[in-house]
């Protein structure tokens, strides 16, 4: 069904592109969708042809960009397989609702819609439990029984078995372990969307935290984030009203930074920043972990462990 989808829209976009007879339609169906003010008034024929015009140029500019991110390089290889595993989640959420809806309900019986939200986005995996630690760090956005409900989303995600995260870091670090750490804590610290974290060792004795990204976070994020980037402009181009709220726009923001959490150079950058921006400023009331460069790589960064609490056990 996925793949049936992108070759519609695909050849649909290109059928707008290089047939003159299509796009007479597509100007026709733009003009019922978009419903322009002018139609209301009288017009001369050069307003008509040139609002058709106009029309015109936004249909092409906005079949362009959803052929770019269909078929981009971010959805060639895993767009239909995220589409199946999707399917899947969702089947897993109607079944589990079916066979124990007392998990999904309220002390006094009543449907919890959070619970069913958020037991779907933990089926969906990294992309909307990232949206639902978003969620949960957010008090003055969403409801109080939302953002606490995904509270469990922030550190207690499913587990990667120790020995892939032993062979990510060995394979990312390109030497073996034994030359950076006396022992890891194969039990790991905390689990989230994109990373999980275990305690370690370093060989002079230095207490750390290795932070080690998920297999395949990176390729399931990219194919959600380029599906919720759609969607967007569907919303958009549909109803140009929402075009002031910037929903497509803001997506984007929202991509770039969700992507800029993949790379752990640049987690690392910043730590170093921080570091010397307290250091600068002579503040001694926060303190900042410091990472470990040698330790460190695009998918695992090796920082010192900090005792402390969360900042969600903490009284208002």
């Amino acid at each position: 069904m996925a793949m049936k989808l992108y070759a519609l829209l695909y050849f649909v976009a290109l059928a707008v592109i290089h047939s003159p007879m299509v796009s007479v339609f597509s100007f026709r169906l733009v003009a019922k969708l978009v419903r322009p003010r002018y139609q209301c008034v009288s017009m001369s024929t050069f307003d008509r042809v040139f609002r058709r015009d106009l029309n015109q140029e936004k249909f092409l500019s906005f079949a362009n960009e959803i052929k770019g991110i269909l078929f981009s390089s971010e959805l060639a290889s895993v767009g239909v397989i995220r589409s199946l595993q999707v399917g899947k989640g969702l089947t897993c959420v109607i079944r589990d609702y079916t066979l124990n809806r007392n998990a999904f309900s309220t002390p006094d019986g009543q449907l919890s819609l959070p619970k069913v939200i958020r037991r779907l986005f933990e089926e969906l995996g990294a992309t909307y439990i990232k949206l639902g630690q978003f969620i949960a760090s957010s008090p003055t956005i969403f409801p109080a029984d939302y953002v606490e409900e995904f509270q469990c989303c922030l550190d207690n995600t499913p587990t990667v078995s120790y020995s892939i995260i032993r062979k990510i870091i060995q394979e990312d670090l390109k030497q073996p372990i034994s030359n950076l750490y006396t022992y890891i804590d194969p039990a790991p610290l905390a689990s989230a969307s994109i990373a999980q974290v275990h305690r370690a060792q370093l060989k002079d004795g230095t207490q750390v935290v290795i932070k080690v990204r998920k297999p395949g976070v990176d390729s399931t994020l990219k194919a959600d984030l380029a599906f919720l980037s759609i969607a967007s402009k569907i919303v958009e181009f549909i109803n140009p009203s929402l075009s002031a709220l910037s929903v497509a726009n803001i997506m984007e923001d929202i991509r770039e930074s969700m992507l800029d959490e993949l790379d752990f150079r640049k987690e690392l950058k910043n730590l170093q920043n921080f570091r010397a921006f307290l250091e600068r400023q002579q503040i001694t009331d926060a303190v900042a972990p410091q990472p470990y460069l040698q330790a460190s790589s695009e998918r695992v960064l090796t920082m010192d462990y900090l005792q402390g609490v969360p900042l969600t056990t903490l009284p208002i």
